[in-house]
């Protein structure tokens, strides 16, 4: 792709009277796997917006299950024309459970349009576990009608990551390709398109595809890495990827040493790649060196906000209020980027920078009661009517952290993620507040993790809403939320008669294990602590 040619101007909403009657001529190309809880979901969601779709039906050693026969009935039932295909791994992954050359899989179907298909002038690429919103089939006839002769590419974006239905991860991504264009794929693992000629390109915001692979799916980490390991490549590509797995493995020093030859490879990496290694090495750093990288990352790319909020944190640690409060406001002067960045923690831009900013305001003996009640309005207008307290929230969850059991409590890093993981989940975290119940003292070298943090020593503390209690563990049999979880809760509440001015818990609205695995669920099921 050319990149000195000029973007066409951003599409606007589509008028709903332009919608022509029949498909696009778009050829709709996915791999899929063992997709039997997806393939139907997927199809009915993109049918209508193309007039042929071809499956490539790649599952490694793993025995296939009833994908194929599923495709087969439900591209029957929709009247879609399909073509279902099959890739090998090489021989020598052929025992690799899974697929081994995502690239290579896709340019099957992709090769497969432009041998077979003449009369179809678009190809567009899909994951079987992709979902589209409701507006999705009008925008996408909309943008192939206008304009289709002065365009051979039209980027568009991927919601890799939703929660809750809030995009966390937005990437912009090669969507759609003129079969005049000479395009092909690349790379086994977090595969892209290439071009090898002039390709006029539109990128628009709308429409979006939403990746959406059910929480259930494991395995992907695993996968990526034995591919990634697999590819004999000193490249700063690989090595980003690879320190990407051994960082959210743990893997500290592999991580440092990854991301060190990775920027020695500069001119290979992108800024936003040179960002990311930077961040982890800081965090995978036990020294004051740490705070070099995060400062590096930092002039990179100062218009972000992760950098500035791990700056904040070690002052947090290093027990220095007044520079944290110098680091956090400068964070929360930071706007949002007007194009999200592929990597971007919007949670930062929301209730993760919110909690951190009254973390600090506390530190440093600020009042955080009209911050909060800012914060926390939007959220909470309209969960309770009649509230007679605008800053409460409506749902408090306490983890108990008991440091006079025979079994220490998980170490903080543990725990914040704990906490951190039901502000992610949920809805509207604005209307939800998460604390630590502390039994006994806390022992001095874990008090730096917890300053500043709204701590609770009394367990029996009431509050207006739903009050949940949990045990927090040494294992990894911690309550963990399903997204959403909180929207259950509070339609639970309010059928079950909950008003402004009661309280309630957790445990009376849902009292069976089987209604708690609505909200959330446990390796080995614990029964929540009695409020």
């Amino acid at each position: 792709m050319t990149a000195d040619l000029p973007t066409l101007p951003p599409s606007d909403d589509p008028p709903t009277e332009s919608i022509p009657p029949s498909p696009p001529s778009i050829c709709l190309s996915v791999i899929v796997g063992n997709e039997e809880e997806v393939i139907e979901r997927f199809i009915t969601a993109f049918a209508g917006c193309c007039q042929h779709m071809v499956f490539t039906i790649a599952t490694g050693a793993t025995p296939p299950d009833a994908t194929e026969s599923l495709i087969t009935a439900a591209c029957g039932a929709q009247g879609i024309p399909f073509t279902i295909l099959h890739y090998r791994n090489s021989a020598r992954c052929a025992d690799y459970p899974h697929i081994d050359d995502f690239g290579g899989a896709r340019q099957v179907g992709w090769q497969y349009f432009h041998d077979n298909l003449p009369d179809l002038e678009w190809v567009m690429w899909a994951d079987a576990d992709d979902t589209v919103d409701a507006d999705f089939l009008a925008q996408i006839r909309y943008l192939m009608d206008e304009r289709s002769d002065k365009v051979d590419l039209h980027i568009l974006p991927y919601n890799v990551r939703v929660v809750a239905g809030k995009i966390n991860q937005q990437v912009m991504r090669e969507r759609i390709v003129h079969r005049r264009v000479n395009s092909h794929w690349n790379h086994a693992i977090h595969e892209q398109l290439a071009f090898t000629s002039d390709t006029r390109y539109r990128s628009s915001m709308t429409p979006a595809i939403i990746h959406s692979p059910l929480q259930s799916k494991r395995g992907g980490k695993t996968r990526n890495e034995t591919i990634l390991r697999g590819i004999n490549e000193s490249s700063g590509r690989n090595y980003f990827y690879l320190q990407q797995e051994a960082f959210e493995a743990g893997r500290r020093k592999e991580t440092i040493a990854l991301c060190k030859a990775g920027l020695a490879a500069i001119p290979e990496l992108g800024l936003v790649e040179r960002y990311e290694m930077n961040l982890n090495i800081a965090q995978s750093l036990g020294t004051e060196d740490c705070k070099e990288y995060a400062a590096k990352a930092f002039a990179l790319q100062p218009d972000r906000r992760e950098a500035l909020a791990l700056l904040t944190c070690y002052a947090i640690t290093d027990s220095d209020p007044e520079r944290a409060l110098a680091m956090v406001r400068l964070m929360a002067a930071t706007p949002r980027p007007r194009r999200m960045y592929w990597s971007q923690n919007n949670g930062w831009y929301g209730w993760r920078g919110n909690e951190l900013m009254m973390q600090v305001m506390r530190l440093n003996n600020l009042d955080t009661y009209e911050y909060e009640r800012e914060y926390r309005r939007e959220g909470i207008e309209g969960f309770w009517e009649g509230r007679t307290n605008d800053m409460t929230p409506t749902i408090t969850i306490s983890l108990l952290v008991d440091y006079t059991a025979d079994t220490p409590p998980p170490p903080p890093h543990d725990l914040l993620s704990l906490r951190d993981g039901w502000y992610a989940a949920a809805t509207t975290p604005e209307a939800v507040e998460v604390v630590f119940s502390i039994k006994g003292e806390i022992p001095e070298a874990d008090r730096k993790f917890f300053a500043g943090m709204k701590l609770e020593r009394d367990p029996l503390r009431i509050w207006w809403g739903i009050r949940m209690a949990l045990k927090t563990t040494s294992t990894p049999d911690n309550a963990f939320p399903l997204e959403g979880w909180d929207s259950v809760v509070y339609e639970r509440g309010k059928t079950s008669g909950c008003t402004s001015s009661t309280t309630t818990t957790f445990e009376s609205l849902f009292p069976t294990p089987e209604e708690v695995g609505l909200v959330y669920f446990l390796p080995i099921y614990i029964v929540p602590l009695d409020c």
